[in-house]
């Protein structure tokens, strides 16, 4: 089930990036914290889930391993709390992280890279 496809990006920068910045396990390992998620609705607007109580933290751990925790309020599509845990794995391929979770969220479908513009899939 692909409860999250519907948000289309994650504005904000994943990366701390600065200019020359060349990504490596060991300077992208770290927490980060979400700053704001944003759901579009076609043309009737957006909504930022980070208001309404929507909170994730995942930390990258230099061995490849991940740790954290997504929390949407009222965000499952039965009208439930969405609520998963961010265990797993994360690679580095080309500047790129990709994460390998059994949370099925978009956290692992999307690519995650040093952007000012957000994810589109």
């Amino acid at each position: 089930m692909r409860i999250l496809q519907r948000f289309l990006a994650v504005a904000g920068v994943f990366l701390a990036c600065s200019d020359p910045f060349t990504p490596t396990v060991e300077n992208v390992a770290g927490t980060y914290t979400l700053e704001r998620l944003t759901e579009f609705h076609g043309t009737v607007g957006a909504t930022n889930w980070v208001p309404r109580g929507g909170t994730m933290t995942i930390t990258l751990e230099t061995n490849g391993t991940t740790t954290g925790r997504l929390f949407l309020p009222g965000a499952d599509e039965s009208g439930a709390d969405f609520d998963v845990d961010m265990a797993g794995t994360w690679t580095l391929i080309d500047g790129i992280v990709v994460f390998n979770q059994s949370a099925d969220s978009f956290v692992r479908d999307a690519r995650w890279g040093c952007s000012e513009e957000p994810y589109h899939g």
